[in-house]
């Protein structure tokens, strides 16, 4: 079996706990995470190039990926709908817990079609977004179709893609390869 072309896979991990936290500076390419606002991303980030600088690496070799719930629609009103249907498959409680624990914050507090991936983007608050979507396939394919095109038109999302890896579009380095230094070593030493 030939080597895979990127060497290396890409490893995301998945907890902001202490402990995931530290893993995921240590060992992971990404990092799923979850925060409120965009100033709790930008500290986040701050607090995970920190931990970065002790390990040894540059905040370029890690991508943060806040995870969202959207809910796409083509008007205000047919999103609110939706909202309003989506809540009724659950008790309110529930939908309120994991609402919050999903997303982090309340999505009532931003305007429906305001530049929210936009923002967090480019403050630097994520450097992309696990999408959550509640409702599969439609939601997937609303935003393929409504939103993906508007963040094109806002030069925030590429229009096409080079080929490569995984880890060549998220912009990450191909890592050393530990086994060829092991060797190059044995060989110096004999």
């Amino acid at each position: 079996v030939s080597r895979p072309p990127q060497g290396h896979p890409l490893i995301v991990q998945a907890g902001s706990s202490e402990d995931g936290k530290n893993f995921a500076t240590a060992q992971a390419d990404a990092h799923f995470a979850i925060y409120s606002t965009k100033e709790d991303g930008i500290k986040y980030r701050q607090d995970i190039n920190e931990r970065l600088a002790r390990h040894g690496r540059r905040p370029e070799s890690f991508k943060i990926l806040p995870g969202i719930l959207p809910v796409v629609a083509a008007s205000e009103a047919e999103g609110r709908e939706k909202q309003e249907y989506l809540q009724t498959l659950l008790p309110d409680q529930v939908g309120i817990d994991l609402l919050s624990s999903w997303s982090g914050l309340d999505l009532s507090l931003f305007p429906p079609d305001g530049p929210l991936l936009q923002d967090w983007f480019v403050s630097g608050a994520a450097d992309g977004f696990n999408l959550m979507f509640p409702l599969l396939p439609e939601d997937w394919v609303n935003f393929a179709e409504q939103v993906v095109p508007e963040l094109q038109r806002r030069g925030v999302f590429p229009t096409e893609y080079a080929p490569g890896t995984l880890r060549d579009r998220f912009g990450l380095a191909r890592p050393a390869n530990r086994f060829a230094e092991q060797r190059d070593n044995a060989r110096a030493v004999s």
